[in-house]
């Protein structure tokens, strides 16, 4: 694999011109089946109208993904400190912990001495706070199954199809303490809380301020 600066893992069907976009679940591999990219796109299609959603960039990449593979957590064939940024939004919460702690590892051995690696997941905090509240401020008897449904942790049936290939599942929820504990543990310094498009290099590529948006999701910038 050629030498690149600009690595985002996890992309799904996001993968912008300019950097190379890494996924390993199976939604790349029906991105490279003619067929199944347009039954999905008719079907995300009238999935996203009903929504109201305005991510219809989704459809597109479907059709020409700039996606290759690559598992962070195997490891990726680039060499050690090649990567100036490195990206992941809403990866790492699909991980169990061991894998978790295996990924960040590789993610500190790909970056360069003057690299920055920001991350994005969802808040644990702020779902268990609105939990809380749900059920001792509203008495809501169906809170418990409410936080499960909203933080990913569970769902109301097996869960649609096209959720189940992209791997929707979520393994482990963090909160601010547990991710900064964890880039330190992989060997991470500098680590510090980030917010959408706050950092000093250009990630506006590969950043939405849907996957940004506080308090619901926390955002961490470090360096190797």
């Amino acid at each position: 694999m050629s030498y690149y600066q600009k690595v985002q893992f996890g992309c799904g069907l996001c993968a912008p011109a300019g950097w190379l976009n890494l996924d390993s679940t199976p939604t790349l591999l029906l991105a490279r089946l003619p067929l199944s990219r347009s039954i999905a796109s008719i079907c995300l299609k009238s999935r996203l109208a009903e929504s109201g959603s305005s991510n219809w960039q989704i459809l597109n990449n479907l059709k020409n993904t700039r996606a290759r593979y690559g598992d962070i957590i195997r490891g990726l064939p680039l060499p050690s400190g090649s990567v100036r940024q490195l990206y992941s939004s809403h990866v790492i919460e699909h991980l169990p912990l061991a894998a978790t702690q295996k990924a960040l590892r590789e993610c500190h051995r790909l970056l360069a001495s003057d690299g920055l690696f920001r991350l994005v997941v969802p808040n644990l905090r702020y779902f268990i706070d609105r939990y809380v509240y749900a059920s001792d401020h509203d008495h809501d008897i169906k809170a418990a199954i409410s936080f499960c449904l909203d933080s990913g942790m569970g769902s109301p049936a097996w869960g649609p199809l096209w959720g189940r290939i992209r791997g929707d599942r979520h393994h482990l929820m963090h909160d601010a303490s547990s991710i900064s504990s964890l880039l330190r543990e992989a060997g991470f310094s500098d680590v510090r809380p980030a917010k959408y498009a706050d950092s000093k290099y250009d990630f506006s590529a590969v950043e939405t301020p849907e996957r940004w948006c506080e308090p619901e999701n926390i955002g961490f910038e470090c360096r190797r």
